[in-house]
């Protein structure tokens, strides 16, 4: 017949107590680190908006074009919803 073994709740205290002394280690480095180092930050002036792209325009010679003009829609347009394939995509052949 075997034999259950069972963890000592001491042990399990131990194990316990050592992940919050190695978690708060853990923050204690993380928070004394400086930051700025990491990830220097950047001073971004004022004039630095998108007011600059407010007179861009679209050249419409492009849609004028014969080459646009000559293209063809091929298939149904739009396109109907509907229903295609297998109902059961896990059901056997």
């Amino acid at each position: 017949m075997p034999t259950q073994s069972t963890t000592s709740p001491l042990i399990i205290i131990v194990i316990i107590l050592a992940g919050f002394v190695a978690g708060y280690f853990y923050y204690a480095q993380i928070g004394t680190a400086d930051l700025s180092e990491v990830a220097p930050i950047l001073n971004i002036g004022r004039n630095d908006d998108l007011s600059k792209f407010e007179n861009i325009t679209f050249p419409t010679k492009v849609l004028e074009a014969n080459s646009y003009r000559n293209l063809r829609v091929f298939g149904e347009a739009p396109v109907q919803p509907g229903f295609s394939g297998r109902p059961d995509i896990f059901a056997p052949f």
